[in-house]
């Protein structure tokens, strides 16, 4: 986290939260960095309704996502079923650890308001204030504008339980070729936040071009109580191609 005094891992050790442990998992640990012995507890962060940790494996190729005061993790399970009370969970999907509360709460994130779950969804970011949660995802169903076959970015209104589409134009047309999540920053105190994107798709730069090069969007969003209220048009930072802005082609 920001201070340095939380530290969210996934493991495979079976003795990181206690002796004689059955499992490893998403952990959290506290750290005094002063002190000789700086881990001074850890406790499992994917664990069940009862307390016990989960028999799911956790997604190892994205790293989980801590906010800055250490109180939330966004993961990605990719056998999260007991997760949720009533084996519920998702089989995959991108799970919430909020611990805000008077007790850690898990919840999954990457799914529409039924309930249906987005399982290919990964890469998950989180702002300082947990307040969103970006990822990625091939799911079509998360967004009425999302037809395109295409990796897509979405970010996640943690308080409304709401999903928007990030990867997409002025317009609201959904980009024509793969997106990637690159960042995402969120200041509470004024509201504004921004998802930094990476897309190959000429609809979102507004020339044609194909897919054969990368450019990098920011994608600034204004919040309020209520929740998301603005999505502003893409706004190409970085340009791969001959022209313009040029950091090299990917």
């Amino acid at each position: 986290n920001a201070d340095g005094t939380k530290v969210t891992f996934v493991t495979d050790a079976l003795d990181v939260v206690f002796s004689g442990g059955t499992l490893g998992g998403l952990v959290v640990s506290t750290v005094d960095p002063t002190a000789v012995t700086p881990v001074t507890s850890a406790a499992y962060a994917s664990v069940r309704p009862n307390g016990n940790p989960s028999t799911g494996l956790i997604d190892t190729e994205y790293a989980p996502a801590i906010s800055a005061d250490g109180n939330c993790i966004a993961f990605k399970s990719n056998q999260g079923v007991d997760l949720l009370a009533g084996n519920t969970g998702a089989a995959e999907g991108i799970y919430l650890w909020d611990n805000r509360g008077s007790s850690p709460v898990i919840s999954l994130i990457s799914k529409i308001t039924t309930g249906q779950a987005a399982t290919s969804a990964t890469a998950p970011r989180i702002t300082d204030d947990c307040s969103f949660i970006a990822y990625e995802s091939n799911d079509e169903f998360i967004s009425a504008a999302d037809n395109n076959n295409k990796l897509d970015v979405f970010l996640y209104d943690v308080a409304e339980g709401t999903t928007q589409l990030i990867s997409s134009n002025a317009a609201g047309d959904s980009a024509d070729a793969n997106s990637s999540l690159a960042a995402l920053d969120y200041d509470p105190t004024t509201g504004l936040g921004v998802v930094m994107i990476t897309s190959g798709a000429s609809n979102i730069r507004g020339a044609a071009g194909g897919t054969a090069d990368l450019d990098v969007f920011s994608v600034p969003f204004t919040a309020e109580i209520g929740g998301l209220t603005a999505l502003s048009a893409p706004v190409r930072l970085l340009d791969t191609r001959g022209s313009g802005n040029k950091v090299g082609k990917t």
